[in-house]
């Protein structure tokens, strides 16, 4: 960042999915003890899940999330939806995806309006949810639910899972986990 000429409160402008974000936000913590950025996501993951929190992490040697900081950004106000999807999607997900979210040319407003709504909808359970435990405190959280084993599925393999499809594999295996003892039921 130096190269760059930054200023220690210069803002830098961040724009790139929940890895870009997490590793430009941690970068950010680290650079002279907090350098302002601003985030940009340009995937609904990285909309969803990693724009909401204040947490940025990456990865050191096999572990997921080793190093990280509580560090929040100036402005998460901006999104490029993003074309594809790949796990963990019904048939309303298609529909969204073959449509750019509703924004191809030609398609009709009211797809494009419940992508809006999803996202929405989305962010706003995420806040509901983080907004109490920012620093967390607390480590019985509901947004933990797919985040048991997903980090192995994510780091492990030679070829490693996609964040999206980890969380949803770990959360069918859970819910499975759970049925079989007894605790969720059928």
């Amino acid at each position: 960042m130096t190269e760059f000429g930054i200023i220690r409160k210069d803002p830098v402008l961040v724009v790139g999915g929940g890895l870009v974000t997490d590793v430009a936000g941690f970068s950010c913590a680290a650079y002279r003890r907090n350098t302002n950025y601003i985030r940009i996501p340009t995937t609904v993951i990285g909309l969803i899940d990693a724009s909401v929190s204040i947490k940025v992490a990456v990865n050191y040697g096999n572990y997921k999330n080793r190093l990280g900081a509580y560090h929040a950004p100036m402005h998460t106000h901006f999104f490029e939806p993003c074309p594809k999807l790949k796990f963990g999607m019904d048939e309303f997900c298609e529909r969204l995806i073959s449509t750019k979210f509703g924004r191809s040319h030609g398609q009709n407003n009211k797809i494009k309006q419940a992508a809006d709504e999803v996202n929405r909808s989305g962010i706003f359970e995420m806040l509901k949810l983080e907004t109490p435990n920012l620093h967390e405190i607390g480590l019985d959280r509901v947004i933990a639910y797919g985040h048991t084993w997903s980090p192995l599925h994510e780091l492990t393999p030679a070829t490693p899972l996609r964040h999206g499809h980890a969380i949803s594999i770990d959360m069918a295996y859970s819910a499975t986990l759970a049925n079989t003892r007894g605790l969720l039921s059928d």
